[in-house]
């Protein structure tokens, strides 16, 4: 097909099977275009306007169109293998049965996506938001999903084996029958739905995952923002009285050495103290987290009708 400008809003927006072999379609707007079984090949689509567009069969493998918008555009069964789309915007977007496979969506925006049996494998979608996609039976095989944000996201039938959610918020996402063989999930934010419909038999838990139980005022503030404070404070709360401490015992413990040697079999059996004390501090950010536990459980029986459920654990 013939170039045309990039910089005015397609006229002929009907572009059903057509071809488009090495155009630079930057920033180019098809909003609203038949684009249906449409191919594109080596073009450039960084910030193109897909919005509301038909690309039904369209044949878009391994294309640049990052910052790319496809707001409530219908791509159902389109190749988008290999796309680099980093911060695209496909909110709304229809995916049924696409091809997204090894393709780059990381800080992506997917909310309220339907993907049904969309095949992701291997896709980045690193610090993307799914907020309420629906990813029922899609092949998230392999899957990079570092700190997404999944909260409401139906993962029902989805097979995630061998995936990577570590730090990825699950608030309020569905597992029914979803595969989690090997998915690595240290990190994740849980809450009680989630987890009682998720079968965790096979997933890797190397460190902690976090299941909050919605009981404050805020849950937004709860999941966003507490949690990961939260961890800070409970790694300060650690390292920092523990320092302090090894560092005083250390100058008292050489003084006394050089000074008085009559103290030298105290200071000896002082060790095993020290590293019982040692162990007690490493177990701070526990305390701390179980404190949190308790005082959540007190505020939710008192103000039950700011709360969903109880109070807040980890597994």
């Amino acid at each position: 097909m013939s170039g045309y400008s990039r910089s005015t809003p397609t006229q002929d927006k009907q572009f059903f099977g057509q071809s488009f072999i090495g155009q630079n379609l930057e920033h180019h707007d098809f909003a609203d275009a038949d684009l249906r079984q449409a191919s594109f090949d080596t073009c450039e689509l960084t910030g193109a306007k897909f919005c509301r567009a038909h690309l039904d069969q369209a044949k878009l493998p391994d294309q640049k169109m990052a910052q790319a918008d496809f707001t409530k555009a219908s791509l159902v069964h389109a190749n988008l293998q290999k796309v680099k789309a980093a911060g695209a915007v496909l909110r709304e977007a229809t995916l049924t049965t696409a091809d997204l496979s090894h393709a780059d969506l990381n800080h992506a925006d997917l909310s309220s996506a339907k993907a049904h049996r969309a095949h992701l494998e291997q896709t980045i979608l690193d610090y993307a938001t799914l907020v309420n996609t629906d990813l029922t039976g899609a092949d998230l095989r392999g899957a990079q999903l570092l700190r997404a944000d999944l909260t409401g996201a139906d993962l029902s039938y989805a097979d995630l084996s061998e995936a990577n959610l570590e730090g990825a918020i699950l608030v309020g996402a569905k597992f029914q029958h979803t595969i989690l063989k090997l998915t690595q999930l240290e990190g994740a934010i849980w809450d009680r739905t989630t987890v009682g419909s998720a079968d965790l038999r096979d997933a890797q838990i190397a460190g902690r995952i976090w299941v909050l139980m919605r009981g404050l005022q805020n849950p937004q503030a709860l999941r966003s923002r507490l949690m990961p404070l939260f961890i800070k404070l409970s790694v300060f709360a650690a390292i920092v009285p523990l320092s302090v401490a090894l560092f005083l015992w250390m100058m008292v413990a050489t003084h006394a050495w050089m000074q008085l040697p009559a103290t030298r079999g105290l200071l000896i059996g002082s060790i095993p103290m020290l590293l019982l004390g040692l162990l007690v501090v490493l177990f701070v950010p526990d305390i701390i987290f179980k404190g949190y536990c308790w005082l959540n459980s007190l505020w939710s029986r008192k103000h039950p009708d700011e709360t969903q459920t109880g109070s807040s654990t980890t597994v």
